[in-house]
């Protein structure tokens, strides 16, 4: 599929002329209809996938959103996370390096951390629903790149979560069959950094 005219057909249909006029101009300078159809077609098939990955996008910006607004309208979280942070130090399942972390960084500056996140979660989920509407609407580069660094931010945030608290990896565990099997914080950091590659890749296929 020739790049160019890709990009045209792109082009053309972001200021508004109708696809029978951008055939009829493309068949004027030499180009098979064939050929022209099945670029309308490709473009088609980008727009609508773009579309339906803004649905993942949604219900994830609701939880977030949901996620930090639960802690944000009470003081609760903010009073209670410094307990929480030296809690976790007794812990033995917290991972070496995380624990001196914790211990150096996180606990002395509770409050300060605890606002982080809070208003972390807040923002994720904003900015994931922000950018999934506007995407479903009218797929750009810019709301590609809102909608990729919110989800670098929930694999950041969900992974010192993971760190923190000393999930276990996702492996078989006979000891306990009533357990999940996969903790629900590992889904969300699977399918966001998943989510990561594909946004950075429609960004770099958007031409505008």
């Amino acid at each position: 599929m020739n790049q160019e005219l890709l990009q045209y057909v792109e082009n053309a249909r972001q200021i508004g002329i109708d696809d029978q006029v951008i055939v009829a101009k493309l068949k004027e300078v030499g180009w098979p209809e064939k050929i022209i159809v099945q670029t309308l077609n490709k473009h088609d098939t980008s727009l609508n996938s773009l579309r339906w990955a803004s649905v993942p996008s949604l219900v994830f910006g609701y939880l977030w959103l949901l996620s930090g607004l639960n802690k944000v309208l009470t003081d609760q979280f903010v009073s209670g996370f410094g307990e929480f942070a030296r809690g976790q130090l007794e812990r033995d399942s917290v991972i070496g390096f995380f624990r001196t972390i914790l211990s150096n960084v996180v606990a002395p500056h509770p409050v300060f951390f605890a606002n982080l996140i809070q208003y972390g979660e807040v923002a994720i989920g904003l900015g994931l629903l922000l950018g999934s509407t506007w995407s479903y609407i009218k797929p750009s580069r810019t709301n590609q790149l809102i909608l990729l660094f919110s989800f670098a931010t929930s694999f950041l945030l969900v992974l010192n979560f993971i760190l923190s608290l000393g999930l276990p990896l996702p492996l078989i565990n006979t000891d306990n069959s009533f357990a999940s099997g996969v903790d629900l914080d590992y889904i969300v950091l699977f399918i966001s950094l998943l989510m990561v590659f594909a946004h950075f890749q429609a960004w770099r296929e958007i031409r505008r």
